[in-house]
Protein backbone atom coordinates (compact mmCIF):
# COMPACT_ATOMS: atom_id res chain seq x y z
CA UNK A 1 0.00 0.00 0.00
CA UNK A 2 1.30 3.44 -0.72
CA UNK A 3 0.96 5.76 1.82
CA UNK A 4 1.52 9.35 1.44
CA UNK A 5 2.88 11.11 4.61
CA UNK A 6 0.33 12.77 6.65
CA UNK A 7 2.72 16.08 5.89
CA UNK A 8 2.56 15.61 2.03
CA UNK A 9 5.65 15.90 1.33
CA UNK A 10 6.06 12.43 -0.02
CA UNK A 11 9.02 12.05 -2.86
CA UNK A 12 11.11 10.29 -5.32
CA UNK A 13 14.57 10.60 -6.87
CA UNK A 14 15.35 10.28 -10.73
CA UNK A 15 19.09 10.23 -10.62
CA UNK A 16 19.68 13.82 -9.60
CA UNK A 17 16.25 15.21 -9.95
CA UNK A 18 13.34 15.61 -6.53
CA UNK A 19 9.88 15.10 -7.43
CA UNK A 20 7.01 15.67 -5.28
CA UNK A 21 4.36 13.49 -5.27
CA UNK A 22 0.87 15.25 -5.26
CA UNK A 23 -1.69 13.61 -3.43
CA UNK A 24 -4.48 15.38 -4.73
CA UNK A 25 -3.87 14.05 -8.42
CA UNK A 26 -3.03 10.03 -7.40
CA UNK A 27 -5.38 7.32 -7.57
CA UNK A 28 -6.36 3.74 -6.63
CA UNK A 29 -8.91 2.00 -7.23
CA UNK A 30 -10.14 -1.60 -8.39
CA UNK A 31 -12.51 -2.29 -11.66
CA UNK A 32 -15.76 -3.23 -10.61
CA UNK A 33 -16.59 -5.62 -13.93
CA UNK A 34 -12.55 -6.22 -14.47
CA UNK A 35 -11.42 -6.31 -10.39
CA UNK A 36 -8.25 -5.10 -12.04
CA UNK A 37 -6.06 -2.38 -10.14
CA UNK A 38 -5.68 0.28 -11.16
CA UNK A 39 -3.23 3.30 -9.91
CA UNK A 40 -1.79 6.54 -10.73
CA UNK A 41 0.97 8.49 -9.10
CA UNK A 42 1.65 12.05 -9.93
CA UNK A 43 4.61 14.21 -8.85
CA UNK A 44 6.48 17.19 -9.71
CA UNK A 45 9.86 18.11 -10.05
CA UNK A 46 11.35 20.38 -7.33
CA UNK A 47 13.28 21.77 -10.51
CA UNK A 48 11.72 21.74 -13.67
CA UNK A 49 14.47 23.49 -15.29
CA UNK A 50 16.76 20.98 -14.23
CA UNK A 51 14.73 17.79 -15.53
CA UNK A 52 14.44 19.81 -19.41
CA UNK A 53 18.17 20.05 -19.24
CA UNK A 54 18.40 16.36 -18.43
CA UNK A 55 15.77 15.42 -21.24
CA UNK A 56 13.57 14.12 -18.05
CA UNK A 57 11.03 16.64 -18.81
CA UNK A 58 9.27 18.07 -21.87
CA UNK A 59 9.07 21.85 -22.52
CA UNK A 60 5.29 21.61 -23.36
CA UNK A 61 3.60 23.38 -20.66
CA UNK A 62 3.09 20.40 -17.91
CA UNK A 63 5.31 22.27 -15.34
CA UNK A 64 7.20 19.88 -14.20
CA UNK A 65 4.21 17.13 -13.70
CA UNK A 66 5.28 13.49 -14.22
CA UNK A 67 2.42 10.62 -14.18
CA UNK A 68 3.25 6.66 -13.47
CA UNK A 69 0.18 4.42 -14.36
CA UNK A 70 0.29 0.92 -13.89
CA UNK A 71 -2.86 -1.68 -14.01
CA UNK A 72 -2.38 -5.34 -12.80
CA UNK A 73 -4.82 -8.02 -13.45
CA UNK A 74 -5.16 -11.11 -10.84
CA UNK A 75 -3.62 -9.66 -7.68
CA UNK A 76 -6.77 -9.74 -6.05
CA UNK A 77 -9.96 -11.73 -5.39
CA UNK A 78 -12.95 -9.69 -4.47
CA UNK A 79 -11.17 -6.94 -3.17
CA UNK A 80 -8.43 -9.18 -0.90
CA UNK A 81 -5.15 -9.05 -2.17
CA UNK A 82 -3.40 -12.08 -3.64
CA UNK A 83 -0.81 -11.08 -5.68
CA UNK A 84 2.99 -10.62 -4.32
CA UNK A 85 5.75 -7.74 -5.41
CA UNK A 86 9.40 -9.43 -5.90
Amino acid sequence: MLQIPKDNKGFFKVGQLHFDLLPESCEFQIGKFSREFYSTITARAQDPKAGLDFEVLCEYGDEGKVGFSFDAHGINDNGIPTGVFN
